[in-house]
């Protein structure tokens, strides 16, 4: 197993968000990963002159609802001095 290429590009876009490009492989083939926080964006293509000339912006998934505090019930009883 070979160790992966290291990234030939590496920049921050006009939209905040960085982005990696790393290529070619042995097939030609460009990789791109756009990413910022827990959101990210890939895509690759064949040959240089096909390279992609707009900015992905990434979607990201919504949030997760957050969990709610603990109430007390019959089996919490709180603590008294």
């Amino acid at each position: 197993m070979t160790a992966p290429a290291d990234p030939d590009e590496f920049w921050r876009n006009s939209n905040g968000l960085y982005r990696i490009v790393a290529g070619p492989d042995a097939e030609n083939k460009y990789f791109e990963c756009t990413f910022g926080g827990a959101c990210s964006a890939e895509r690759s293509w064949i040959d240089a002159a096909n390279a992609p000339t707009d900015e992905v912006v990434p979607v990201c998934a919504a949030p997760a609802a957050p969990t709610p505090a603990p109430t007390a019930g019959p089996t919490q009883i709180p603590l008294s001095r």
